[in-house]
């Protein structure tokens, strides 16, 4: 299952991968020459780009018979003929694609099959110099359409997406500011549901009622190259008759240098470093990091009380009861680590939560910036001062 959750993900990526791909061949003045940037840019992503020739039409670029080929896949995509249609010079010897349009991507393998239908990328930018590019080659568009994307397991379906959009901007002061979200989404749980996989978290769900799951996905954010502040502002993904998810980041350091350093970790073909010493290298990169903030929320739709009930049965108890021992036990569990304040204080939001499912939050908001070195070295010495130091809450229906 795990290497159709890859696929997916790598086909998905494809259609992330198409917008640097009309951003490179944007510079039409030679076919040739544009092939060649977008070959390089999909290289480091890890992305092998091939076509039989590419064709200047006007201000337009055809690429004939593309295939794109991924990472530890043995078998390329077929997109066809690509096309960049309407290809301009901005004012500072940038390049934009007014519209690109791909029909299908069909990925397979032995484990499913994903499909990604009616893709529309339309302002793609191409920097005169990506060396030198202030966004450090990161695709820049105005917008983003996927008509559906559609992925199997083992002949069953699995998750369906429709109307996926994101739109981008740059902002005055140079920070790209986006939103993104799925109209619409439906997940059978029966397709990951089978005799030899030992899931007990999804025959769970499909016991309480949850055979399928559909809602939507809303997204908003921010980026500054120049001092790497990223910030997720919405990342809230709606289930019917289960809640809300809401999560929100902002962190810095996430600047064009750190991204270099993060894509020169990435294996190469051929590569033989040790996984241990790139997970080491990543943990190091890592510490150039601070951490501003970071909030996970729910807003229960019915799901709590399901659970809850549903493992009480099986307990033989009452809910009331089972509550008062969740209370108990984590309580118990955290005040060794986190202190005995914090421990009391996120034992009674969680039993307030179950009494009367409304919503739940988990939230860090430091009074000052920490950087991430602080944060792994208070986790090893002394972990309660975390909680302290990161501003750490978990609070209830509020």
């Amino acid at each position: 299952m795990m290497n159709a959750f890859s696929l997916g993900l790598k086909s998905l990526m494809l259609a992330g991968a198409v917008s640097a791909l009309s951003v490179t061949a944007a510079h039409a003045v030679e076919a040739a020459d544009a092939a060649k940037r977008l070959q390089d840019l999909l290289a480091q992503q890890q992305m092998e780009l091939s076509f039989s020739a590419a064709n200047e039409d006007g201000n337009d670029i055809i690429l004939r018979d593309t295939t794109v080929k991924f990472p530890e896949s043995s078998e390329a995509v077929d997109l066809g003929d690509v096309t960049l249609s309407s290809v301009t010079e901005e004012g500072n010897g940038d390049y934009r694609v007014g519209r690109l349009f791909i029909d299908t991507i069909l990925q397979q393998d032995d484990d499913g099959t994903v499909e990604i239908n009616d893709i529309t990328f339309e302002g793609l930018v191409l920097p005169r110099d990506a060396a030198s590019d202030p966004f450090g080659g990161a695709t820049r568009y105005d917008s983003m359409e996927v008509k559906s994307v559609e992925i199997d397991l083992d002949d069953q379906d699995f998750l369906w997406m429709e109307n996926l959009t994101s739109k981008a901007s740059v902002t005055a002061d140079g920070a790209i500011e986006s939103t993104a979200g799925v109209a619409s989404f439906t997940l059978k749980l029966s397709a990951i549901d089978n005799d030899e996989d030992d899931d007990e978290f999804v025959d769970t769900l499909q016991e309480i009622d949850y055979d399928e799951l559909s809602g939507r996905v809303e997204m908003a954010g921010k980026w500054s190259p120049s001092d790497g502040r990223l910030t997720v502002d919405q990342f809230d993904v709606q289930v019917d008759d289960v809640g809300t998810m809401r999560f929100t980041a902002d962190l810095a350091g996430y600047t064009t240098e750190f991204i270099k350093s993060l894509r020169e970790l990435m294996p190469q073909d051929g590569d033989s470093t040790d996984a241990s010493a790139q997970g080491m290298a990543a943990l190091g990169l890592m510490q150039q990091l601070t951490f501003h903030g970071l909030s996970f929320r729910f807003d229960d739709d019915s799901f709590t009380s399901r659970m809850l009930n549903h493992v009480a049965d099986k307990k033989g108890v009452e809910p009331a009861k089972l509550i008062d021992e969740t209370r108990a036990g984590i309580q118990a569990q955290l005040a060794p680590f986190a202190g005995d304040a914090f421990a009391k204080s996120t034992a009674q939001a969680v039993a307030t939560f179950l009494s009367d499912p409304e919503n739940i939050e988990i939230a860090a908001r430091p009074a000052a910036p920490v950087p991430f070195f602080m944060l792994g070295a208070a986790l090893m010495g002394a972990p309660a001062t975390l909680v302290t130091q990161l501003g750490l809450a978990i609070t209830a229906n509020q």
